[in-house]
C-alpha cells in the first residue's frame, strides 16, 4: 500500500469528522466575530467595564479556537513513515507483535492495513492507530479520541504527537532487534 492510498484509508475511515469538525471552527470564528462586531457597534457607556472585557475574552477564545482549530486539522491526519527494506511477511510480523506489544488482541486487517483502538490508562483517551506497509516504508497514523460523537473528538492537547513518537520508539526497536 503506497502513502496516497493509506492516507485515503484514514481519512476515509474518519470522513465525516473532517467537515463535522471544519463546521464547529468555522461556527466558533464566525460567532467570536459576531460578539466582536456587536460589543464595538452596540457600545454605550451603560455597559460596565467588566461587561466588556468578559465579552471581549470570549471572542478572543472563540476566534483563538476556531482558527487553531482550522489550522490543526491536517495534523490530525498527518502520516509518518519508517524506511525499511524488509520483505512483507516480516513486516506484516513485526505489525502484529507490535499490537500484542501494545495490549490489543483484537485488531482489523484488511489488506495490510491494520488498524485497532489503543488505551494507555484508565483516565486517558483512546487512540484510533492505523498501520500499514509499503515496498519500501512502514506507514502510521494516530488519532486520538475523546469519547464523543461515535467515539472520534476534536481537542487533543497533544497526546496524538507524544504517541506518535512512542509507537515510532517501538517499531524501531522491533525493527531492529
Amino acid at each position: 500500500m503506497d502513502i496516497p492510498e493509506f492516507k485515503k484509508r484514514v481519512i476515509k475511515a474518519n470522513g465525516f469528522d473532517i467537515y463535522w469538525y471544519r463546521i464547529i471552527y468555522f461556527l466558533a470564528v464566525c460567532v467570536g466575530l459576531y460578539v466582536l462586531y456587536d460589543t464595538v457597534m452596540n457600545y454605550s457607556g451603560l455597559i460596565s467595564s467588566t461587561i466588556l472585557y468578559l465579552k471581549f475574552l470570549l471572542t478572543l477564545a472563540l476566534i483563538g479556537f476556531g482558527i487553531s482549530g482550522i489550522l490543526l486539522i491536517p495534523k490530525r491526519y498527518k502520516v509518518l513513515t519508517i524506511n525499511s527494506g524488509l520483505s512483507a511477511e516480516q513486516k506484516s510480523a513485526i505489525i502484529v507483535k507490535l499490537i500484542t506489544q501494545l495490549g490489543d488482541p483484537f485488531y482489523n486487517e484488511e489488506n495490510s492495513f491494520y488498524s485497532f483502538t489503543y488505551k494507555q490508562g484508565w483516565f486517558n483517551y483512546d487512540y484510533l492507530i492505523s498501520l500499514s506497509f509499503s515496498d519500501t516504508n512502514f506507514l502510521l497514523s494516530v488519532q486520538g479520541h475523546t469519547g464523543g460523537f461515535k467515539g472520534s473528538g476534536f481537542i487533543d492537547f497533544g497526546g496524538a504527537e507524544k504517541q506518535r513518537k512512542s509507537l515510532v520508539s517501538i517499531l524501531s526497536k522491533l525493527l531492529y532487534t
